[in-house]
């Protein structure tokens, strides 16, 4: 009975239509890095692309919207913050070709359980990258010399 439920359902007229409920839970698998616990990557697949930038993807393939950390923010969108798009036709091709592109449509922050806390937690991924294995950042993240570049052209050294 959620409203966003229920507004998902009246647009695609299903709003008077009898539907089963269901119930999904799944075992929460990651790695501990400190106090947290996150999984090394989670989303959510689609059975249809929603977005097909040129001829050669087949949206009917699917696609799949995925993040590092907990799954949450692959299914809530979240402002400023953006998952990665795989189409499963073409999963190595990307929209994101050009820097500025790289750097509005990445995600910024990670969901994760906190141990300190015994709590859910969002925190920016610069706090959650230094306790990470370097063999994890090589494969979850792109280093940035463009913004590095940047920062030594004025004169101030940081690793992005």
């Amino acid at each position: 009975m959620n409203p966003s439920a229920l507004e998902y359902r009246r647009q695609r007229g299903l709003g008077f239509k009898d539907e089963q409920m269901a119930l999904l839970i799944q075992r929460v698998s990651g790695s501990m890095y400190e106090d947290f616990l996150m999984p090394n990557a989670a989303g959510v697949g689609y059975s249809y692309s929603a977005y097909k930038w040129d001829d050669s993807i087949d949206a009917s393939d699917g696609m799949l919207r995925l993040v590092m950390g907990l799954g949450t923010r692959a299914v809530d969108r979240t402002e400023g913050d953006y998952p990665r798009i795989v189409n499963l036709s073409a999963p190595e091709r990307s929209t994101l070709t050009e820097s500025w592109a790289k750097h509005q449509y990445s995600q910024r922050y990670v969901d994760l359980m906190d141990y300190t806390t015994k709590s859910l937690s969002s925190r920016p991924l610069k706090d959650v990258t230094p306790y990470m294995d370097s063999w994890y950042k090589k494969l979850v993240l792109e280093h940035d010399s463009d913004a590095e570049r940047t920062f030594r052209e004025r004169g101030q050294r940081r690793e992005r």
